[in-house]
């Protein structure tokens, strides 16, 4: 991952997944980039890689209000069996 202030290498691979959250309802929602996780049949879970939605500039906290709707990425880093973590 490299951005513009920062580069950070995966443990195994990025994936980037596009969200668009909408809020329909009377109160504001909040959103929780470290909430999201990936479930793979190979690999099991996967927590949201907060250093690489912070390097593309992604929000990792955001408020939803009434009838907002915001269009990002969530990042995952998707671990290689057969490397050994680097950090």
């Amino acid at each position: 991952m490299i951005g513009a202030h920062a580069d950070w290498l995966a443990d195994g691979q990025y994936c980037r997944f596009r969200l668009r959250l909408g809020n329909a309802g009377l109160q504001a929602q909040q959103y929780e980039a470290a909430a999201q996780e990936l479930l793979t049949e190979a690999h099991g879970s996967s927590r949201a890689n907060l250093n690489a939605v912070q390097i593309s500039d992604q929000p990792v906290s955001l408020e939803l209000r009434r009838s907002d709707a915001h269009e990002f990425d969530v990042w995952f880093d998707i671990p290689d069996p057969w490397r050994t973590p680097s950090r």
